[in-house]
């Protein structure tokens, strides 16, 4: 008799099928995408050249990349870096009481030597 160990597959990120062999989470993104799509292609078709670049960037930021990110799971951490990046920080450190420095206190005694021990 020898030892054995079974593993068994992770059940628990196991998504089943939901409509034409769509997860839930495919499906809804190729629901949200599609918007987005058929907007780019409207713009692909009417628009001139200069303004197609203009706003099929701006249709592909906000229309088509928020499916794809909540879908692969980084929306919210690319929502927090966003938010880190934009919002202002200003830290400012706050002690009781403001001193003014004289030039002769970083001025370095006679008496006292670098190679001194403390």
């Amino acid at each position: 008799m020898s030892i054995q160990s079974k593993f068994y597959n992770d059940v628990s990120k196991y998504e089943p099928e939901f409509v034409g062999g769509f997860t839930k989470r495919q499906f809804k993104m190729i629901l949200w995408l599609t918007p987005g799509i058929i907007f780019l292609i409207l713009e692909a078709v009417f628009l001139p050249e200069l303004l197609l670049y203009v706003f099929g960037f701006f249709t592909a930021i906000f229309l088509i990349a928020p499916p794809i990110l909540i879908y692969l799971g980084k929306f919210q951490s690319f929502k927090k870096d966003v938010e880190f990046y934009i919002m202002d920080q200003e830290r400012i450190y706050q002690s009781e009481q403001i001193r003014r420095y004289d030039k002769s206190e970083f001025i370095q005694k006679k008496h006292i030597k670098e190679t001194d021990t403390i």
